[in-house]
């Protein structure tokens, strides 16, 4: 689990430290101060052998689809990472874990005669290059240390070496790219061989009481999760309510990143307030049970104390509540343990 972060030149952020982590974090603060970064942050370290990752993170924003031009590639598909969008700073992603292990992560432009220092692989065998600049991201935990070079060639855009499997998993599910239907239904299949459905299904009838079943169905010429709620067919769970699908969606995810991380934008999207500190407790039960870490951000008062009561019943307060403040053009992250928590939501104080 993360233990702390340090991110300097991405997106919003010159420089911004957060440490004191728990199983179960959530970032507030007002609009554009990098509450969704952060969790971005978190994804590219957690995939940090995946050269492909920071490009691809441009989906979570809605932005999925791009004409440019050999000298403007960089600066269309890169240039949103670094700070003030200047892509001659350096991007530096740095994170503890709980082990005491570091976790680094560069990124920064560079020529393509830097670049073709590093010997390509196979499946990029003879790339010359055919723009003035490539991307260079270096990375590492512990003694393991990795550099990769992407470039545009031949009006495709390639990186070499491709990305190293790894084991830490990482799920993010932002309020744009909201749950990915063929990917809960996969998710879902897995737990189910190991017959550990059962707390997804607990915690949706949380929602709506007349839940008494998921299965996987053929719907559409393919398969997804089908909910029975008791009204003599079974209902594909997309259609069973945004919130219902979110949360599965989620718990799922969980089920599925044993030992990783779950982060979610906007977690409150689509829940009920009366229901939140049920909902919260089951997050909570299934990352304990699946060793996973979970990050998500919010703009509700009544999401934050719904958080703070199921948690404070429990034997361990595993959480914490981050709100991010500007002070002079500079933004930090301001953490709210029980005690402080506590007396901010008796004064009525702005957490948000």
């Amino acid at each position: 689990m993360y233990k702390s972060i340090s991110i300097e030149n991405f997106r919003c952020f010159d420089k911004l430290e957060v440490d004191g982590f728990q199983r179960i974090n959530l970032i507030a603060g007002k609009n554009n101060m990098g509450k969704t970064t952060i969790l971005e942050a978190l994804f590219l370290l957690s995939g940090y052998t995946n050269p492909g990752l920071p490009f691809n993170i441009n989906a979570f924003r809605g932005m999925k689809e791009f004409k440019f031009h050999s000298n403007t590639w960089v600066e269309t598909l890169y240039g949103p990472l670094f700070a003030g969008f200047n892509t001659k700073r350096r991007i530096a992603l740095r994170a503890e874990l709980g082990s005491g292990a570091k976790r680094v992560m560069h990124l920064e432009t560079t020529d393509q005669q830097t670049q073709l220092t590093h010997p390509p692989d196979p499946s990029a065998s003879g790339m010359t290059g055919s723009s003035s600049q490539a991307i260079r991201l270096t990375s590492g935990e512990g003694e393991s240390d990795y550099t990769f070079h992407t470039s545009f060639k031949n009006q495709t855009i390639v990186s070499t070496p491709g990305a190293i499997p790894q084991e830490f998993d990482a799920y993010f599910q932002g309020p744009i790219q909201r749950a990915n239907p063929q990917h809960t239904t996969e998710r879902f299949g897995e737990l189910s061989k190991g017959h550990r459905t059962q707390y997804v299904e607990a915690a949706l009838r949380i929602m709506d009481k007349r839940l008494e079943s998921l299965s996987i169905e053929p719907y559409g010429g393919g398969y997804v999760v089908h909910a029975d709620m008791g009204i003599g067919m079974k209902v594909p769970l997309n259609y069973a309510g945004d919130g219902i699908m979110s949360l599965a969606s989620i718990l799922v995810a969980i089920g599925s990143c044993r030992g990783g991380v779950v982060l979610v934008d906007e977690i409150e999207n689509g829940i009920h307030h009366s229901v939140l500190s049920k909902v919260w407790k089951a997050i909570y039960s299934a990352a304990r049970d699946f060793d996973a870490q979970v990050f998500a951000t919010t703009h509700s008062w009544e999401c934050i104390v719904a958080a703070h009561e199921a948690f404070k019943k429990e034997k361990d307060y595993d959480f914490r509540l981050y709100r991010l403040e500007r002070v002079d053009d500079e933004i930090s992250a301001v953490a709210y343990e029980k005690e402080i928590l506590e007396t901010a939501i008796e004064n009525g104080m702005e957490v948000r």
